[in-house]
């Protein structure tokens, strides 16, 4: 297994108890739908290290709306100026809990140059926000993977296609300086996502996948189309690195988890995911996202989506 990723700084870790999550649709376990065939890389990530869950990603967010605005949905900042404002974490001990940020997929999918700095140092800016409401100190930060080799990518125009490559080298650049940028009471742990993806698209076959460039996605998972609760994904879904034109197979997704779990960043010890488990796909009611009353219940609920997932992943 690659260990893969940029420890900042040395942390020995207390018991983690809490893993809370803030980015879009590679991380949303069901506030807009799950992007994947079984368990996504939090879910995993969270199996592993036998923590509870708490994720308040949206599929379709950027890190925020007034920077660029991909859906209608809650950018990662509004998920962290709610989480905040509704007191989510005032009950959290900050040195018992990991706050996870990944989110520029979108961003990459407007690629607008001129604005690339601002997408990465808003990380930052959610990184410190949280600082200030909770104490948070220990964060888990992804870097993007190669867009531009995704199926979606690869059926663009070449143009289109080197625009993106370029926006996410830059991106990952620009976020590596923003959040290393910040002072030396943050914790930080800052995966190359980049790095993984690379290296599996260069032998794809030794991580048992034997596509790579087509998707097996034949109906996305959301809030009224689940996925069957199957161990270990969809029948054939990991033959495939992609799930859809974006997204990837609950197979890519384990391996994201288990290079953060054998990484053991700030000292936790994690163990890896084997065989994926069942994951419950029950939908809740989503609310209309327009007003800010409808947003408290967005977010109110979040926390008794998670609850569910948490009893299952410690039961087994």
């Amino acid at each position: 297994m690659l260990l893969l990723g940029l420890l900042a700084l040395a942390h020995t870790a207390s018991a983690i108890k809490n893993l809370v999550v803030f980015g879009d649709s590679y991380s949303d376990i069901g506030n807009v739908g799950i992007f994947t065939d079984n368990a996504n890389w939090v879910q995993d990530l969270a199996y592993g290290w036998n923590v509870g869950l708490y994720d308040y990603a949206y599929g379709g967010a950027t890190c925020d709306n007034s920077i660029e605005q991909y859906v209608q949905v809650p950018s990662m900042s509004e998920q962290v100026s709610n989480y905040v404002e509704h007191g989510q974490g005032k009950n959290m001990n900050p040195s018992e809990s990991v706050y996870a940020l990944f989110v520029g997929i979108n961003d990459a999918n407007i690629f607008n140059a001129s604005r690339t700095q601002a997408v990465a140092d808003c990380v930052s800016q959610q990184m410190q926000s949280l600082q200030q409401a909770y104490g948070a100190h220990t964060f888990l930060v992804l870097n993007l993977p190669p867009m531009q080799d995704s199926p979606g990518a690869l059926a663009a125009t070449p143009d289109i296609k080197q625009a993106k490559a370029n926006w996410v080298v830059t991106y990952n650049q620009m976020l590596n300086q923003s959040v290393n940028s910040l002072d030396n009471s943050i914790e930080l742990f800052l995966f190359n996502t980049w790095d993984l993806f690379n290296t599996v698209l260069a032998n794809a076959s030794a991580y048992g996948f034997t596509n790579t460039t087509g998707y097996w996605s034949q109906n996305p998972c959301t809030n009224s189309t689940y996925c069957p609760e199957n161990p270990g994904g969809i029948m054939g879904a990991n033959d495939y690195m992609w799930f859809d034109g974006t997204h990837v197979t609950s197979g890519m997704h384990k391996l994201i988890a288990n290079n953060i779990i054998e990484a053991q960043p700030f000292g936790i010890q994690g163990k890896t995911v084997q065989n994926q488990y069942i994951v419950n796909r029950t939908a809740h009611a989503i609310p209309e996202i327009n007003s800010q009353s409808t947003r408290i219940s967005i977010h109110a609920i979040t926390p008794v989506l998670m609850s569910v997932l948490v009893v299952i992943a410690t039961a087994l």
